[in-house]
């Protein structure tokens, strides 16, 4: 039988008994007497509830409902959920996607009934064996203890399967064999000035804007003019979006004078521009590297002819992941690696990475970490009074 897409399942007689009848998920619904309010309001309430559960083709039992499924059913609500107010997607549904996978590959022809507390503790386990932190081991199993949680409000178990569930305590520090990972600090001054010499002014500006003001990498990837007040000696900037929007708080950023000046060179533009774009950062480079050209432009490789199409499409503004790789190819730049660890004249990242030794990897990813530094990271000069004692 095919899916119903656009049409309901009809209200129809049941000639036997006289009662008005509704076929849903391969089941009859008695409705009561036929032609009657109340029997309509009854249906209107299946049809309801139906079309909120997916309007599934067939009724699973409880027995039969797998975590695969519910994992699958989980997934379609996540998708459509965790979307900002204008209807771009949150990083929530990205950060859930390790957990179910492997939730899915360890148990996912599991019956919903037969997952329990062992169950959890053995993705516990697992997550120590595969090199996991233990905040990062206990941040998966409490998304996995959600899905249940939301599979009990959308009534495909019973409720006793999620408290059971909960009865799995987190991992303690200093009481499993995961790991501890430490607390991230601040890059010192010097770090961060070396790397702004590797960068476009742009992104330049942009860490810069961060710096001073202590705002969140994404925050400073979408500031407008639109949303600063610059009616005040210290202006305020209301981001559109922020980590608590969801949560009815509102989020103010003070921005003092140094800011204020880098600001100047971008803030005369529509008010819903956004103040730094990529085709601006990436006119910026291709200007650094002009400047840096040997070979007269007289010289060397002719002009060609400009693209019909680009071979890559620029976003109106940075997102936290452009900005980052912004950020970390010119700590590259900035500190590049020692021999033999780097990489050679024309050696790709493939050739590169097979090329290491197993003690070279270690060292190589040893003086990545500690030479890299991450927007999320950055010290911020002073403390960030409130907008209120701004007034």
């Amino acid at each position: 039988m095919p899916k119903l897409t656009k049409s309901y399942p009809k209200y129809r007689k049941h000639r036997a008994s006289g009662q008005a009848v509704v076929i849903l998920a391969g089941s009859d619904h008695y409705l009561g007497k036929f032609d009657t309010p109340a029997s309509r309001k009854k249906y209107d309430r299946l049809i309801a509830q139906w079309s909120c559960d997916g309007r599934p083709t067939q009724h699973i039992e409880p027995h039969e409902f797998t975590v695969a499924e519910l994992i699958s059913a989980f997934w379609r609500f996540a998708k459509q959920h965790y979307r900002r107010s204008d209807g771009t997607p949150t990083g929530t549904a990205n950060r859930i996607k390790f957990p179910l996978r492997m939730l899915r590959e360890h148990y996912g022809t599991t019956a919903v009934i037969d997952f329990g507390p062992l169950s959890l503790k053995h993705l516990q386990r697992a997550g120590i064996e595969a090199g996991h932190s233990r905040s990062y081991i206990n941040d998966n199993i409490g998304r996995i203890q959600s899905v249940f949680k939301w599979g009990v409000s959308e009534e495909f178990f019973d409720e006793s399967i999620y408290r059971r569930l909960m009865s799995v305590r987190p991992l303690q520090r200093g009481k499993s064999a995961a790991k501890e990972t430490k607390p991230i600090q601040p890059v010192d001054q010097l770090t961060v000035e070396k790397t702004c010499l590797e960068l476009n002014e742009v992104v330049a500006d942009m860490v810069f804007v961060q710096l001073r003001t202590g705002a969140r990498p994404g925050e400073i990837c979408i500031i407008r003019p639109m949303d600063i007040d610059r009616s005040r000696e210290v202006w305020v900037y209301w981001p559109n979006h922020h980590k608590t929007e969801h949560h009815g708080i509102e989020h103010a950023i003070a921005i003092g004078p140094d800011a204020q000046q880098v600001l100047a060179k971008y803030i005369d533009r529509a008010p819903s521009e956004y103040l730094f774009t990529p085709d601006e950062g990436l006119k910026a480079h291709l200007q650094c590297k002009a400047a840096e050209r040997v070979t007269p432009a007289s010289s060397g490789t002719k002009r060609c002819a400009k693209r019909a199409v680009p071979r890559k499409t620029l976003h109106e503004s940075y997102s936290v992941a452009s900005y980052r790789r912004a950020i970390h190819r010119a700590c590259d730049r900035a500190f590049p690696l020692p021999d033999p660890l780097g990489k050679r004249p024309g050696e790709s990242e493939e050739r590169h990475r097979q090329r290491l030794t197993t003690e070279q990897m270690e060292m190589f990813l040893r003086w990545r970490k500690k030479h890299r530094c991450s927007q999320i990271s950055f010290a911020t000069p002073w403390p960030l009074r409130l907008v209120s004692d701004l007034e």
